[in-house]
């Protein structure tokens, strides 16, 4: 039977439960160096692997066993002379026991730092963090062979709510690790192991915390709120990194809490069921094909499922496929209020973006039809750009989407444009729905502002 496992969706705290009272420091030689931990956590996993063989799904089982046998470990390396380990030390071995147990190993502790941001692993031995304001660093070594890396890719992966192959066959792995830790991960493909993993610390963010940290200024703030409040549709768009499923994120904190809200993600990554603030939430995720290539359940086949399910607000994390052309349908047919994100470089490259994307079904209509339906369907469009300087993110353009009028693409009306840093600003254009936005709480007077409301923020760009 395997040992105790945490709790689907959330890595357990970091406990010392057992260990010996603290005591002085290690000095340098009675501390481990970094191969020698590994080495220590290898083999005391090993011998809990058989002590815990038969023994219940238990989690205070397991930690008071990892102590246990963390001492015993400690012993044994007295008794050969080889070294003395003090309290404090044995209580490193015990974290990284139950770390490498529970969690992500020696990247935990990195998991656990606000600060970083994002983690990527070229290899066994090559580890790159990427902190909030774009600083770049080393990380520790995180196996001793390729092949290590790759049993480890896989057991955490097979730890999550839906576990996920990766194998010479499956070589290529997309999976939330949890509540805002997403892993991709590639083998055969690529000269080894290669992987990379996004934290997304801002989990209950709100569009008030997006103005502190100059995602957005006063203006925006209340023009988003209002959208949100007046049910239109809005898709976020921008390049990899940019903030966009935060940026969902905060959107959905202006719903009513009564709404039932469902989401459609190929990973769960909004986890909106975990937040507390919203009381009705259904959250669905793709499932990929097995070993035999059946079983696979793709966005579009769940969109029509999720419309039999009495929706306020569908939210689909991101739109990469024919996906795209079902949820137009969807909202084209009254189902107001929707919001999904798009990679894209700027608002009015979208619909270029939107075209490719609808290709992909099976049956999609020619594009002025669809550019009818794409001005039909969506209401808004909101830019993200992130500074690779700064790691600042911010939204750049708010634009109307309309239908067709001169020409076969949608019409816009550009609400918010760059200004001088790069950061949206009003256009002085009054939007279509303005007295929709009206109703919602909205003063048009703010998009005659004679100056920008932004103001920087001292925290950089953390997510």
């Amino acid at each position: 039977m395997r040992p105790a496992a945490a709790p689907t969706g959330v890595w357990p705290a970091r406990s010392t439960a057992g260990a010996a009272p603290a005591a002085t420091a290690a000095t340098a030689e009675e501390r481990l160096d970094d191969d020698a931990l590994r080495t220590a956590v290898k083999h005391i996993n090993t011998v809990l692997d058989e002590v815990l063989l038969d023994a219940e799904p238990d989690d205070t089982r397991t930690r008071l066993a990892v102590a246990e046998q963390v001492r015993s470990w400690a012993q044994q390396q007295a008794n050969a002379g080889r070294i003395l380990l003090p309290a404090t030390e044995q209580q490193r071995v015990t974290r990284a026991v139950l770390d490498d147990r529970f969690g992500l190993g020696v990247l935990q502790p990195l998991l656990d730092d606000a600060d970083i941001e994002e983690i990527d692993i070229n290899g066994p031995r090559q580890v790159w963090l990427r902190y909030a304001g774009a600083r770049k660093a080393p990380g520790p070594a995180i196996a001793e062979s390729d092949d290590e890396l790759a049993d480890k890719v896989r057991r955490w992966a097979a730890r999550t709510a839906s576990p996920r192959e990766f194998s010479s066959a499956r070589p290529l792995l997309n999976v939330a690790l949890g509540v805002g830790v997403r892993m991709a991960a590639t083998m055969s493909v690529t000269t080894g192991t290669h992987v990379s993993i996004r934290k997304q610390r801002l989990m209950k963010v709100t569009l008030d915390e997006l103005v502190g940290r100059g995602t957005i200024d006063q203006a925006l703030h209340a023009f988003l709120a209002a959208a949100v409040r007046a049910r239109l549709d809005i898709l976020v768009t921008g390049g990899v990194a940019a903030g966009k499923t935060t940026f969902l994120r905060a959107l959905c904190s202006e719903f009513d809490p009564s709404e039932r809200i469902i989401t459609l993600e190929s990973e769960r990554e909004l986890y909106l069921d975990h937040l507390g603030r919203h009381e009705d939430v259904v959250s669905f995720e793709a499932r990929e094909a097995n070993q035999e290539g059946v079983g696979a359940i793709t966005l579009t086949d769940l969109i029509p499922q999720v419309l039999r399910m009495n929706p306020d607000r569908i939210l689909v994390g991101e739109v990469r496929h024919a996906e795209m052309l079902a949820l137009l349908q969807a909202i084209d047919n009254g189902l107001e209020g929707s919001l999904t994100t798009l990679h894209a470089n700027s608002g009015p490259e979208v619909f270029g973006r939107l075209l490719t994307l609808c290709a992909y079904a099976d049956q999609h209509p020619e594009p002025t039809d669809l550019f009818r339906l794409i001005g039909r369907a969506v209401d808004l469009v909101v830019h993200l750009r992130r500074d690779h300087r700064t790691g600042q993110r911010y939204v750049s353009e708010a634009i109307e989407v309309l239908e067709p009028a001169d020409g076969h693409e949608p019409a816009i009306n550009r609400i918010f444009v760059p200004g001088p840093e790069g950061q949206a600003v009003p256009a002085g254009v009054t939007p279509k729905r303005v007295e929709e936005l009206e109703l919602a709480g909205f003063d048009r007077r703010l998009l005659t502002q004679a100056h920008p409301l932004w103001e920087v923020p001292s925290a950089g760009g953390r997510r």
